[in-house]
């Protein structure tokens, strides 16, 4: 047999994941660290810009502004002691505290008029002289020249600057009427700079945080997934290898989860097929030989199987009970149940095609994919299917399906979500009524097609209310004439029971199946499952 290469190990796969994942985390920590600082920053600078524009509004005489407004021969100002005064102690303020400018000036309605600027008036010449406003400046401006004015920060641009930001203060006259406007600006490259040391100061612990948080989490699962996975694959190579041997398999793993459970499988297994292998070579005829093998095959998928009962003694939400009868043949029928968390129950009814070998490895195989993936999607039965189809259709050599019927219980509330892989349709009882039908919508076999998808629907049970799910070897146990069963008369058997416990519900049917064949032989796989609502 030619040996199969693969791809990147699960090692690796789980580094890769593990390193996207923190780049994610970096990218959007980083992004919102900066966003929230960011705004924090504008705000910090238009407090300031504010806070200077409003003291030069306190400082300088609105009546000396007014007079300067309605003055015919506004160059004469210029070499007035005061205005000097004005001049030098805006000049001060701008070169001390690295404002880009510092300025006042008499709004218009279309343009503006300076009255100090150092950057822009340099002789008397230079006074008289109106320019127009920057992008978004007259509508800030009406928002600042008013008696009761709107605080909030004008971003523009200045050429030969950059971005720049400006805040606006009113200046009055002695009897409190508008005249002019005390403007601060500041570069916007003072906030990157902040921005930019903020990062850098907050991102690197946050980086050694993630870096740490993902070597951590690397080396639980190195020891709770790699490592047993590596363990059992050299395992199974090892008993592949030395079948006729007596080799006993002790696999120390103490996962306390599905990867422990799978190792008892693998012991148990090894100990299946030696003893397989010791009886087929005393049997003397090819007939016990096969018996052997089918019995061997059928002990194996029992002990797949959960046959514990009660299964949660601890819990007394509910009453529980399941069980399979294998028809002459191994088949590819089974069920699971199995708590999520403590409010959580999952219920697993499924059907391989075809019987033998192939069907109960298939079942083995369904069995484990839908326990494991169930914890990744442990609130959701269709993505559950969803994922479990896309794994069986990528390890389906042999072309067989499977129907599932898959339900997950929140106990606390009796709410029961539900999805419905081709399987048969359910059977509920509401308390003090009858069972019926619940004719759910069946999505795809899996195995069937990639990307199928599966609707999910919920049912709520309230105390008393029962629900059974089975296989098709129940209405469809044949007798002699081969006549078979039904549903009608798998409902009507159900409305007969004397009781609605469990276990009594589906010993019962199992009488109800052989008094319909009258000793015809078994057909095909009987699974049953049950569950109660007690309180």
């Amino acid at each position: 047999m030619k040996k199969k290469k693969y791809g990147r190990s699960i090692g690796r796969k789980t580094v890769y994941g593990l390193i996207i994942l923190g780049i994610v985390m970096i990218i959007s920590v980083s992004g919102c660290v900066a966003f929230i600082y960011q705004r924090q920053t504008l705000d910090n600078f238009q407090d300031i810009t504010s806070g200077y524009a409003k003291s030069a509004a306190e400082y300088i005489d609105g009546d000396y502004v007014k007079k300067y407004a309605h003055s015919e021969n506004k160059k004469a100002f210029y070499n007035d002691p005061y205005y000097k005064e004005v001049q030098k102690y805006l000049d001060s303020i701008q070169n001390n505290t690295g404002l880009a400018y510092y300025y006042v000036f008499i709004p218009y309605e279309n343009d503006m008029e300076y009255v100090w600027d150092s950057d822009t008036i340099h002789s008397a010449d230079d006074l008289n002289h109106r320019e127009e406003y920057m992008e978004g400046g007259k509508e800030f401006v009406e928002k600042t020249f008013r008696k009761n004015p709107k605080p909030g920060i004008l971003v523009g641009y200045e050429e030969g600057i950059g971005q720049i930001s400006c805040s606006f203060y009113p200046i009055f006259d002695s009897d409190h009427n508008l005249v002019a406007l005390a403007g601060a600006d500041t570069t916007m490259e003072q906030v990157k700079v902040r921005l930019l040391h903020f990062i850098l100061a907050v991102m690197i612990p946050v980086l050694t945080v993630i870096i740490i948080a993902i070597l951590a989490w690397y080396r639980y699962m190195k020891k709770k997934l790699i490592i047993p996975l590596h363990t059992l694959n050299s395992v199974s190579k090892t008993m592949a290898l030395n079948l006729k041997e007596d080799m006993d398999v002790e696999l120390d793993i103490n996962t306390h989860d599905e990867i422990e459970e799978l190792a008892d499988s693998f012991e148990f297994m090894n100990t299946e097929i030696r003893d397989y292998i010791h009886q087929v070579e005393n049997l003397t005829s090819e007939k016990e030989r096969i018996g052997a093998e089918l019995d061997i095959a059928r002990n194996i998928q029992d002990g797949m199987l959960p046959q514990t009962f009660p299964p949660f003694p601890e819990r007394s939400e509910f009453d529980l009970y399941a069980s399979m009868k294998a028809a002459k043949e191994v088949g590819g029928d089974f069920y699971d149940y199995f708590l999520l968390d403590d409010d959580h129950l999952a219920l697993v009814i499924a059907d391989v095609s075809g019987k033998g070998v192939p069907a109960a490895l298939t079942m083995m195989a369904t069995k484990i994919l839908i326990g494991n993936t169930a914890l990744m999607h442990p609130t959701s039965p269709g993505k559950i299917l969803e994922e479990v189809n896309k794994q069986v259709l990528d390890n389906n050599g042999a072309d067989m399906f499977v129907t599932v019927w898959l339900g997950i219980l929140e106990i606390s509330t009796g709410t029961l979500t539900c999805a419905n892989a081709g399987h048969e349709y359910p059977v509920i009882y509401r308390e003090g009524k009858s069972f019926e039908l619940f004719k759910d919508k069946h999505g795809l076999v899996l195995g069937a097609m990639p990307e199928s998808k599966y609707s999910e629907y919920t049912v709520k049970l309230e105390k008393g209310d029962v629900i059974y799910v089975y296989t098709d070897g129940v209405p469809e146990a044949t007798d002699n004439d081969d006549k078979q069963m039904g549903m009608d008369y798998m409902v009507r058997a159900l409305n007969n029971m004397p009781s609605t416990d469990p276990e009594t519900i589906i010993n019962e049917m199992y009488n109800a199946i052989d008094d319909f064949i009258q000793g015809a032989e078994q057909f095909d796989d009987t699974t049953m499952l049950c569950l109660r609502i007690k309180r």
